[in-house]
Formats: structure tokens, sequence, C-alpha cells
């Protein structure tokens, strides 16, 4: 690994986490607001790099929520927001796997929502479970009834789990259900991190700066660090939440972050 500071000397974009490096779902962490103003204040365009199974508008009404204006980053770039845009012009129906909230997904488009007759479909969405709590059993029978229509799964959210602020885990996501979906035998395509889907969604935003200029930034070795790598752009990896709880964690990898910082507030530009 190397200093950070030698990574900030280059860096003039940011692929950012938003939860466990900007908030924990409940409140933004101490300093955050002040660091994003200083990144816009050097002229180091930041995108919000999320897998969250939601268009980016939403993903902007929750950060403003939290005090996190959309005039301290340049742009969301959204798990869901990459598949909306991606499968916007298709005409098909679907069925869908994930909370109530998240039906709207598709509003606007040609594809249509099936809840109940997975024979009508063409594929499925697993956006998450269907209520918080909820484990890999509660869905099985669902994913067996989806494998024998050999309906392919598109994943919006690879993250396996989220985790509270302690380290403890807090609820299962959409990753979680879709590896049950292959161990099952279905097919699925994931959307979001560590998928270049999203990093290059980003990278066309940002017109295709040189790679060397831009700088990833996450709390998750499996999604942000092992995607940048793949995607070839630095890494950093602020300790703050998947791993927290875990000194060991490095060791369970064959790749490894350029950085590792206890918190988002801690870049000193």
């Amino acid at each position: 690994m190397v200093s950070w500071r030698n990574i900030l000397y280059d860096m003039q974009y940011v692929f950012c986490d938003i939860v466990g490096v900007l908030h924990d779902n409940h409140a933004v962490f101490e300093g955050i607001i002040e660091k994003l103003a200083s990144f816009k204040q050097c002229g180091i365009k930041v995108i919000l790099l999320s897998n969250t199974p939601r268009r980016a508008f939403k993903v902007q009404q929750l950060l403003n929520s939290f005090g996190i204006s959309n005039d301290l980053y340049f742009e969301i770039v959204s798990s869901g927001e990459v598949f909306y845009q991606t499968m916007k012009n298709t005409e098909a129906q679907y069925f869908f796997v994930g909370m109530e909230k998240d039906l709207d997904l598709m509003d606007g488009t040609q594809i249509q929502l099936e809840t109940k007759n997975t024979e009508e479909c063409n594929f499925a969405i697993i956006s998450g479970f269907r209520n918080r709590g909820d484990d890999i059993s509660s869905i099985t029978e669902t994913l067996k009834q989806m494998q024998s229509c050999n309906l392919k799964a598109y994943c919006i959210n690879p993250d396996l789990h989220v985790v509270k602020k302690n380290g403890e885990i807090a609820m299962l996501c959409a990753g979680t259900i879709a590896k049950e979906y292959e161990k099952l035998g279905g097919v699925v395509e994931y959307f979001g991190k560590p998928y270049n889907n999203v990093y290059d969604y980003a990278w066309n935003l940002l017109g295709k700066p040189s790679k060397n200029q831009i700088t990833a930034i996450g709390e998750a070795m499996n999604t942000d660090i092992k995607g940048a790598k793949k995607f070839g752009v630095k890494s950093i990896l602020v300790n703050s939440g998947l791993h927290q709880n875990d000194l060991n964690f490095l060791n369970k990898f064959g790749f490894k972050p350029d950085v590792i910082i206890d918190n988002f507030s801690m870049l000193d530009l």
C-alpha cells in the first residue's frame, strides 16, 4: 500500500460509496459535508457510486434529508439507475423480488410488472428481500418457481448484506438471493459494484478521463475495492463500515486497497 497523499496528488475524479462512507442509514458521519465541500473547492468531481437498487433521484432525496445537498457532488450513479437506463426501451413483462416501495423502479417504461405469475414473465428483477429481517428461507419457493420457468434474473444490488454502525449485520441484500438462485441453477446478471457496467456508466458521465486520475473510495472489499481493481483505478478503503470489527479481514482476499483510512473525513486535501 502507498501513502494516501500520493493518491490525492493525481486525483481529479472520485467514485465514492455512500452507505458506510457518508452515512450509516440513520445519520451522516461527522465531517462529511465539510469534506465534500473541500473536494468541490479543489475542483475534484465526485460521483456517488452506490449499489442501491433505486433510481438516482430517489437516492438524492435521501441524501438531501441527511443534509448532503446535490451541489456537493457531480452526479449519483446507482445500480438501479444503470439498470433502468439499460433496459428502459425494452418491451417485456418482469417478475419482481423486493420491497413494495421499490415496485416503481421501471415506471415510465414499456416494461410491465407481473407480481404473481412467473410463467407470463420474460425475466425477473431481484432488488432485495420483501421485508427487513427476512432470511433466504422466505424466498426459496419463489426462486424455485422462477427457475422452473427458466427466468433470467437481474440482480440490481450485488451486496450480500449491510451492517449497523457497530459492525453487526443489519439485513441481507439482493446479492444473497442472487447467489441462492444460481445454486438452484438460475441465470443471473448483476448490475452494480464490482461489475464494470456501473463503472463504465460513471466514466462516460465524466467524459472518459484517464483512469490514473480516478480514485474509488468505499467500505467493502468485495464490491468497492474489487470493482476498482477490475476497472483499473486506484482505491481507498474506508474502514468505518463492513469490515470495522474484523482486524484480519485483508487476509481473506487476494487483493488489497491502495490505502486504508479510518473515515472519509481524514482525506486532507
